[in-house]
């Protein structure tokens, strides 16, 4: 089932696992150690402890950033994008319309992601969406993981 399949293919598959570490690399998603004081973060990585951003948050946030989807950082994100599996939708509309996004997670997400969303929100004057197929927590992983064993 869901979750432990999707895990076990990304730690059985070498390519990805080369290509996430690709797109840790060319998207920054490791902050550098001087990112500061946990109770007034300045990154989103605070949510792991400053050890990794979210890519939901990173992509997130760069899209904000560029403004344009024929910028040349939106150009960038979008090379590095071809990375993950799947496809990704970047809808850009007019620059005066009001600053909401929409953010789904098709196959789970996590409350780190949420709470990195959220700090994003009160960074930027964004405000975010979010919808996904499931939340996916640690109990989550472990009765799959028992299903996936008592299946076998």
């Amino acid at each position: 089932g869901g979750v432990v399949s999707q895990v076990a293919g990304m730690v059985t598959s070498q390519t990805r696992g080369n290509n996430f570490q690709t797109m840790v690399k060319k998207l920054n998603l490791i902050p550098d150690n001087s990112s500061g004081n946990p109770t007034e973060p300045n990154n989103p990585g605070y949510v792991f402890n400053g050890a990794y951003t979210p890519l939901a948050c990173k992509v997130v946030h760069e899209i904000i950033k560029s403004k344009s989807q024929s910028s040349a950082e939106m150009s960038q994100l979008k090379e590095s994008l071809k990375l993950v599996p799947g496809e990704t939708i970047i809808d850009l509309k007019n620059p005066e319309a009001p600053r909401v996004g929409l953010v789904l997670f098709v196959g789970g997400y996590t409350m780190a992601e949420v709470a990195a969303l959220r700090w994003l929100q009160s960074i930027t004057g964004w405000q975010f969406m979010i919808g996904g197929t499931s939340n996916i927590s640690a109990n989550t992983i472990f009765n799959q993981c028992e299903k996936l064993s008592i299946v076998s």
